[in-house]
């Protein structure tokens, strides 16, 4: 069914520098992990907005020799950092590791923390004024429920995790695509068939309104159409086109060595039983193999102290 190559050959060439002697990428990531997991025994990383101003902590910067002031948001937050720097270092590792070894176990454990974390940063609340956090909690981070597909993780993460990305208020009505595209992967995902058919639709019709009807986003809708009417040739097309549409616009310095759009859209096709043809490095057979998964035995990342919702939920608001 599949004209593609496995891999490119930058992706090739950069997972042979990678896991060469002199490679740093894995180290990298490595430290990092720790570098976070230790910001996080810090009190201040079980803090929200509130309890940064309460504070009375100021973050001066320089403006052509005049100092001023930044409006405090999330991105200042000791916890919510860390725990942002965290899901993006194990979607790498989660790639990576399938990618370079094909240790599927550490890939799917590393993909079911970066969703973990995901639903982590959804929950911190949002009070700055402006919002500008926004972006990091809304339905553009739909390929993070999709690391947790993909890893089978235990549908309440699942649940969680899709209904806080769908809230309302931070999914402005005008990003219709983005909206559509992510309610429907999340309906889907839960067996709201038509649901996630009606929104499959308005991505197909938006993408050809706006004259782009082979965006990999257009493939990504005909696929759910297709997973939905069981037509397997044409989902095994849909994901064979979403490859080919992101690598031509991939980077050759970093390219992609997992593509969760396709992966998660391939593994729950797998899970209703349709066969996916499709297995590439960004979409490798081993990842969208149904299989029971427990991750109970891992160290998952939160602040020594608490998350601040549950610190303010056992009574212990303010400044520590």
């Amino acid at each position: 069914m599949s004209s593609l190559l496995y891999a490119t050959v930058a992706q090739t060439k950069y997972l042979e520098k990678a896991t060469s002697e002199k490679g740093v990428m894995l180290p990298s990531f490595l430290e990092q992990i720790k570098k976070d997991r230790a910001a996080l025994e810090d009190p201040e990383a079980s803090w929200d907005l509130a309890d940064l101003i309460a504070s009375g902590k100021t973050f001066p910067y320089n403006w052509f020799g005049e100092t001023r002031y930044h409006i405090p948001d999330n991105s200042f937050l000791t916890g919510f950092k860390a725990i942002q720097h965290l899901r993006s270092s194990y979607y790498f590792l989660g790639g990576f590791y399938q990618a370079a070894w094909k240790d599927t176990a550490k890939a799917k454990e590393y993909l079911y923390l970066a969703a973990y974390c995901q639903e982590k940063l959804c929950r911190w609340p949002i009070e700055d004024q402006y919002q500008v956090t926004q972006c990091l909690v809304d339905l553009n981070n739909t390929d993070h429920f999709l690391m947790g597909v993909i890893a089978d993780a235990d549908e309440q993460l699942l649940s969680d995790l899709g209904g806080l990305l769908m809230i309302p208020e931070r999914n402005p009505p005008k990003r219709k695509r983005g909206i559509a595209l992510g309610t429907g992967t999340i309906m889907l995902t839960f067996g709201e068939d038509k649901k996630a058919r009606k929104c499959a639709e308005q991505v197909v019709a938006l993408e050809e309104k706006a004259k782009r009807p082979t965006s990999p986003w257009a493939f990504y809708a005909k696929g759910m159409l297709a997973l939905l009417d069981e037509d397997e040739v044409t989902l095994n097309l849909a994901l064979v086109s979403m490859v080919e549409k992101w690598r031509k616009g991939d980077g050759p310095e970093v390219p992609t060595l997992l593509f969760p759009y396709v992966a998660g859209l391939a593994k729950l096709a797998a899970k209703r039983g349709i066969p996916v043809t499709v297995d590439v490095l960004e979409c490798p057979k081993e990842l969208i193999r149904p299989e029971k998964a427990d991750y109970s035995h891992l160290e998952l990342p939160r602040p020594k102290f608490g998350f601040p919702w549950e610190r303010k939920a056992a009574g212990e608001g303010g400044v520590q």
